[in-house]
């Protein structure tokens, strides 16, 4: 091939990157249009297939599930907060509902659920419930959460690197699949992480813009951000993040100053846009006052005081667990408890000083981006590895933050890439021999850091091979092998991220079974019928009748219901004791109620069937063949068995 004939050729493949770049969002519409009129998603309740193996409908039950595997580890997801968003179709989507408890628990609290009213300007992902059904609705929850979490990734090192487009593009994948991105998906860390990157970029495009009409747009996009970031009410990540938004927004802008656009119309906007965001959270919170309180008197988030301190100092680097999570489960925790993100934080830390002496050499701005990222990461590893003391963790708010690991990975992430466009940019940082010793350095020193336990999950010589897969990205990448960093991330995050969660089609799981059918019409012949499922598993049938409009309380409280604890007659000094995010497992005995708590998220409640028929108003009993064989003697003759499918028994109590 000629010279010129390739030097046209690279041309035509530039001019064409440079369309896809310019019409990425429309894209990403098109994209997201498409996965939802397809009913795709990436839920985990396929796991109601396994409970309920008799479906109503086999064609439609076998193409539910198109790539991958449920996980029934991510029970937050599909066994707590799809059942709940589901529950909100019955509920008209009303602030208030009285679908998973006695008295009115406030929806908007419930972990983000789709309500109707101001505070939905701060939560477009639930659109789709409100405004096309469940099926849909889960779809376009799913689907834009991912596309936003790739796409606003991608636009936060657009940023950060001055628009070097395959720098982000790597950047978009270590922060996109990174495990604890896809393990903790829906709907609280993502979402929060999302929101921090998606508010980054509004404001800073907000003030280097010129345009008019482009300031009026991105202030329409930031008062959505500002209000929904802050109904996220996820204090363990949301103060990190609003702090990391927070020093990176100064330090970018400090750098970039001279493309700050600030004039009256903005100082006019700007207020419009604190003014419109205070409004809606200020009705929200006159209006949640009491919810609100009743949150502050749990054990978490408000009596709790966390002083840090509670990880090795092995957590600064990304766990040995990562690439395998997706094909072997962990044999010492749970996979989402040990996702983390992916990165070379420890690495670029060690050459810190080299890289900044020679930005503060050629004057380059850069500077101020870089000191930011490792005065953060200095304060999260202490706070993470050694602790504080318990007045400056009040001073600070970080007595509620206790998931610090996850904000150091995130901010290791952002600086891991953003090192990645200084080497590329200054080049001779270090020299060849340096980069072969320090890679190699890095990596005996990431596996010599790992625990015992973890040696236990996997023999040492995979670990070693895990690392030098990560650290064959850093060396592409020292190295400048530019598209071979780029090929090699696609498949070593991939690898890591792709394959957690499952590719699906439509609620299948949910509304196809003949037990959905029946729970449907009972349902629909009274809707205020109080449902109750007992049992081990209580909890995770509680949540089935929950997405088919069946009114319970074996399901997962998001803060105490004083009314139903009275009923129950559960002494008030257990309130403060028990977890904001409970899940209320029933069980069937002689005497008066009993309540224990199992774990800080699960409280193991035993009552007896006055208590079940007289006092709480129970009209239909769900529990597997085995749990009532067991505990017959506890059952009066007032039983009706009205259904059953797979081992699994309704009864309605007689009057």
């Amino acid at each position: 091939m000629k010279k010129d004939e390739i030097i046209k050729k690279r041309f035509s493949f530039s001019k064409a990157l440079e369309r896809i770049i310019f019409f990425r969002w429309l894209i990403a519409f098109l994209v997201f249009i498409i996965l939802v009129i397809s009913k795709i998603h990436f839920s985990s309740i396929g796991f109601y297939n396994e409970i309920f193996p008799t479906v109503c409908n086999e064609k439609e039950a076998e193409s539910y599930r198109i790539y991958g595997e449920h996980r029934a580890i991510r029970s937050d997801e599909w066994m707590v907060h799809t059942p709940k968003y589901f529950s909100q179709k019955y509920n008209n989507f009303n602030r208030y509902s009285k679908q998973g408890s006695i008295s009115e628990i406030n929806s908007t609290l419930d972990y983000y659920s789709p309500t109707i009213g101001p505070e939905l300007i701060g939560k477009p992902f639930n659109l789709g419930y409100i405004f096309f059904g469940n099926e849909y609705g889960l779809s376009f929850y799913f689907c834009m959460l991912e596309i936003l979490l790739f796409m606003t990734a991608f636009e936060v090192f657009l940023i950060l690197t001055k628009r070097s487009i395959l720098v982000s593009f790597i950047g978009m994948l270590f922060v996109g699949f990174a495990p604890a991105m896809q393990w903790w998906l829906v709907p609280h860390i993502t979402i929060v992480f999302v929101y921090a990157m998606a508010l980054f970029c509004l404001g800073y495009y907000f003030l280097t813009t010129n345009k008019l009409y482009k300031k009026l747009i991105l202030a329409i996009f930031l008062v959505s951000g500002i209000i929904g970031f802050s109904l996220s009410i996820f204090p363990s990540c949301q103060l990190i993040c609003a702090l990391i938004d927070i020093v990176l927004f100064v330090a970018v802008l400090k750098r970039d100053r001279e493309k700050i656009s600030i004039n009256k119309s903005s100082i006019v906007i700007i207020s419009f846009i604190f003014i419109s965001s205070f409004s809606v959270l200020l009705e929200f919170i006159i209006n949640s006052k009491e919810d609100l309180l009743a949150i502050l008197k749990t054990d978490y988030p408000g009596t709790r005081l966390f002083v840090g301190g509670n990880k090795r100092l092995e957590a600064v680097f990304p766990s040995l667990t990562s690439l395998f999570i997706p094909y072997k489960d962990v044999n010492f925790d749970n996979n989402c408890e040990v996702a983390t993100f992916i990165h070379f934080g420890v690495f670029f830390m060690l050459i810190y000083n080299k890289m900044r002496d020679r930005l503060k050499k050629d004057a380059d701005g850069e500077i101020y981006v870089l000191n930011s990222f490792i005065c953060m990461l200095i304060v999260e590893i202490v706070f993470m590895s050694m602790g504080v003391s318990e007045l400056l963790s009040k001073l600070t708010f970080f007595r509620y933050v206790n998931r610090m690991y996850l904000c150091y990975g995130f901010t290791a992430t952002l600086y891991t890439i953003y090192c990645f466009y200084i080497m590329w940019k200054k080049k001779d940082i270090l020299k060849k021999h340096q980069i072969i010793i320090l890679t190699i350095s890095y990596i005996f020193l990431h596996v010599l850091q790992a625990e015992n336990i973890m040696r236990q999950y996997f023999p040492l010589r995979w670990l070693f091979v895990e690392v030098s897969f990560f650290a064959l990205v850093l060396w592409f990448v020292l190295f400048e092998f530019k598209k071979l960093a780029a090929i090699s991330t696609v498949f070593v995050m991939g690898a890591c991220g792709f394959n957690v969660n499952p590719i699906c089609k439509g609620v299948s799981p949910i509304y196809n079974h003949p037990i959905s059918v029946f729970i449907k019409n009972m349902v629909e012949k009274n809707k205020d019928d109080l449902w109750i499922s007992l049992g081990g598993d209580s909890v995770s049938i509680g949540s089935f009748l929950l997405a088919n409009g069946a009114k319970t309380i074996s399901t997962t409280h998001f803060y105490p219901d004083n009314n139903e604890w009275n009923i129950l007659g559960i002494d008030k000094k257990y309130y403060s004791a028990f977890n904001r995010y409970a899940h209320h497992k029933f069980f069937i005995g002689e005497n008066q109620t009993k309540i224990h708590l199992e774990q800080p998220d699960s409280i193991k409640i035993t009552v007896n069937f006055d208590v079940l028929k007289n006092r709480l108003g129970v009209k239909y009993i769900v529990a597997r063949k085995e749990y009532l064989e067991q505990n017959r003697k506890y059952f009066p003759y007032k039983l009706k068995k009205v259904f059953e499918q797979d081992g699994i028994f309704v009864f309605s109590i007689r009057s």
